[in-house]
């Protein structure tokens, strides 16, 4: 559990006592063949662990404090979580190299290996990762912990993208998916089902097939797009917002991130808007911007305004930056394009209400 932790820029500030909580806990689940010893929480040792622990932390890797200290309830959030969207991916990212160019869902990857694609993926992945086939133990295990490592991954992040189910941590089990109730999603359990009936004869067919039907009783939409991430190489820009809005007479698409504005041409008009915005909106978050008409990044900004018509039927922004000058304009109060913006780019929007407009108070329904 510290490996991944660390692979991702991260380090546990308890990792000794993480040990014992772990112990404990599988103990307390009958996972241990003995009993576990004793140990005291007072004395010398406890002491010395108390004590000392978080320093002694940061001299398991070389980078020490530049590593971003987080405790083991934070290890689902920060690790287990991204790992998960990484390895997706990663596995989609194969596919489009291999065979063909699947939708980003979680109903693409059970596709992909219902359709037996899952040796040639782990390939593939396994080439990426420097991992060769032959005498290579590396690869060996990979190879035989893939479709299930992908299955969990896959439904484990579909659960938490149509908000089914939210990350949690105990011991010993570690991260898990729990529901509103309390409920844990028996990931592993699930998992296991679907290679049990592979593996004693049922087919890929009919294990899939059961899959989709539990995922439907477990309110899991597999048809639902995934926030992907990539592990190595710069942190994708994390989206803000989205809106519709007029460049002269010309429709477009703009999504706020924390990094830039991206603008994308809006080849519906405003008619299904929502939908495209969607869909750009995960499309910078996995890195690709290729449709886009123009990029302004948050460094280069040098003036913004944002201001509202008169009587709020219209509001205009216009963008000054070191040769470009970007004005746009939309319908309604802009509170919302407002709210976007500001997160973006802080005290350098200049924001122009008209008199008696006001933003609303309290909670808002969307």
């Amino acid at each position: 559990m510290l490996g991944p932790g660390v692979r991702r820029g991260r380090r546990h500030v308890a990792p000794f006592t993480g040990l014992r909580h772990f112990v404990e806990g599988a103990d307390a689940s009958g996972w241990l063949d003995h009993p576990r010893p004793w140990w005291p929480t007072t004395g010398v040792l406890a002491d010395l662990l108390g004590r000392h622990e978080e320093v002694v932390a940061r001299d398991l890797d070389p980078r020490g404090d530049r590593l971003r200290p987080i405790s083991w309830e934070d290890h689902p959030v920060e690790v287990t979580v991204p790992q998960w969207r990484a390895l997706v991916a990663e596995v989609l990212d194969a596919a489009r190299r291999t065979t063909r160019e699947p939708a980003v869902t979680l109903a693409s990857v059970l596709a992909l290996l219902e359709a037996g694609k899952g040796p040639a993926l782990a390939e593939a992945t396994a080439v990426d990762r420097g991992l060769e086939p032959g005498s290579d133990p590396a690869y060996g295990v990979w190879s035989e912990k893939f479709v299930a490592r992908v299955l969990t991954a896959s439904i484990g992040i579909a659960a938490i993208d149509t908000r089914t189910f939210h990350p949690t941590w105990s011991w010993p089990e570690g991260s898990r998916l729990a529901s509103e109730d309390g409920w844990t999603l028996p990931l592993e359990s699930i998992v296991a089902e679907v290679l049990g009936i592979v593996r004693e004869g049922g087919g890929l067919q009919q294990a899939y097939a059961e899959l989709r039907e539990a995922l439907v009783e477990l309110d899991i939409d597999v048809d639902e797009p995934l926030w992907l991430d990539h592990e190595t190489g710069p942190r994708p820009e994390r989206p803000i917002g989205s809106f519709a809005a007029r460049q002269g007479i010309t429709p477009r698409l703009v999504v706020v991130t924390d990094r830039s504005l991206h603008l994308f041409r809006d080849p519906r008009g405003s008619r299904v808007a929502h939908v495209e915005l969607r869909k750009r909106m995960l499309a910078v978050w996995q890195g690709d911007t290729s449709e886009q008409v123009l990029t302004i990044r948050t460094d280069d900004v040098r003036r913004a305004r944002f201001g509202q018509a008169v009587g709020g039927l219209w509001w205009r922004l216009k963008l000054t930056g070191d040769g470009t000058r970007l004005v746009l304009r939309g319908r309604g109060e802009g509170f919302a394009e407002a709210a976007e913006l500001t997160e973006w780019l802080g005290d350098r929007l200049v924001v122009h209400r008209h008199h008696g407009l006001r933003p609303p108070t309290g909670p808002q329904v969307s």
